[in-house]
Parts: structure tokens; sequence; C-alpha cells
């Protein structure tokens, strides 16, 4: 399914792109196995109409998705953040001049420091203009992408939440991140491309 977008670019075809059509596909893509197998059920016919209409010439498009997670009566506050794995190797080797494998270091406590750092450097949560402190959970890999969680445990401050998401952007000019944000049932999402790197949400 390249039009899902596995490697984190789209091909040439010589047409400009629907940036919406590659945002779905890539949501998709990057949501999990669910809204996989939605993908994989569409016509042949579909998937061709989003191939030409999504793919343009010599051109990538790097995205990242984060979920936070509030459940209020459980007191917990949780992030996801999804990047391909190649990309945040990139990224990491870039700034600690360190060649890493992620798909054979979950163990490895030095890489594990690594993402820790980079991530929660990167991602910043505010409630009513005081920093939330996240703590580092781990990594873990998923095809050709890698999730990273932080948590925020006994979480139960009120008021306007700020989030800075900047993962990536100092590696690529057209990055875009999507923020989808749960308090309880209530679901919001933004969507933020670089240099935009804050996100507002009130509930």
């Amino acid at each position: 399914m390249v039009v899902c977008m596995p490697v984190g670019n789209v091909c040439d075809t010589g047409r400009e792109p629907n940036i919406e059509i590659v945002q779905f596909c890539y949501f998709c893509w990057m949501s999990g196995n669910k809204y996989k197998r939605f993908l994989l059920k569409m016509p042949i016919a579909l998937v061709f109409l989003f191939m030409v209409l999504a793919f343009i010439p010599a051109h990538k498009y790097y995205f990242s998705l984060s979920e936070v997670r509030v459940d209020t009566q459980k007191k917990t506050l949780n992030v996801s953040c999804r990047m391909f794995t190649d990309d945040i190797q990139t990224a990491l080797d870039n700034i600690y001049h360190k060649k890493i494998d992620l798909a054979n270091s979950k163990e490895n406590k030095e890489v594990q420091n690594l993402v820790n750092k980079y991530v929660t450097d990167h991602f910043k949560i505010t409630v009513a203009g005081k920093p939330l402190k996240l703590s580092f959970v781990g990594f873990e890999n998923e095809d050709d992408a890698t999730w990273c969680y932080l948590e925020a445990p006994q979480f139960s401050q009120k008021g306007k939440i700020t989030i800075i998401d900047d993962l990536l952007f100092n590696l690529f000019p057209d990055q875009t991140n999507i923020i989808q944000f749960y308090w309880d049932k209530i679901n919001k999402s933004q969507k933020l491309i670089n240099p935009e790197k804050e996100a507002m949400f009130e509930f």
C-alpha cells in the first residue's frame, strides 16, 4: 500500500498533491492496525485514485503523530508520539553524533536516555501556564515507525493546555506534526506545520 506512505515519502508522478488526502492516508497508517485494515479493504480503484491525486514529483512529506490522553477518573495523562524510525534515527545522529539502530536498541539504556532527552526536549506541555513534568516510559517499534511514550501520573490540573511540539523540525523544513488530544471522551486535534510549533486546547 504505497499510497499510505509506509516509508515516509511520496513518489514521482508529476502531479501536484492533495495534501488532505496525503494526511488522511498518513493518519490511518500511523494510527495502528485498526486503520491500516480500513485502508487495505478499500477497492483497488479507490486506492489508484488516491495514488493519482496524492503523489508529487521528487518531493517528500514528513509527519509525526502525537496522541495525548487524559483520564480524569484515573488522574492520568499519557502521551504517545509516533515518528518514522529512520527520521528519528537521523535526528538523534545529527544531534548526538551517534549511529543508532532503534530496532535493536530497546533494552539499551544509553539509547533510551538519548530518545528520552530528544522527545522531552521537543514535546512539552503546560497547563494554566505551568510546565507539566513528563516522565519517559520507553519506546517500541511498529513496522517502519517508532512509538515513544511519556506520562504524567497523578494528573489533576485544569486550565488552558499548551503543547509545544517541534519534533523533527530541526531536520525537515516541511515537517508537519499532528496532535490528537483525548480528554475523557472528548477528542480535539491540531496540525502544526514547521515552524509553527504551539498548539492550544481548552476542555
